[in-house]
């Protein structure tokens, strides 16, 4: 594997991990609020 892929997919990884935390927050922070 090459170390360009490598350091994609860790930044995919990453985006993603923020993106879940941001969401856990904005849902604790507005209770019965779906944004769906």
């Amino acid at each position: 594997m090459r170390w360009e892929r490598r350091t994609e997919l860790h930044d995919a990884f990453v985006s993603l991990a923020c993106c879940l935390i941001c969401w856990r927050r904005l849902k604790k922070h507005n209770p019965g609020r779906e944004l769906v």
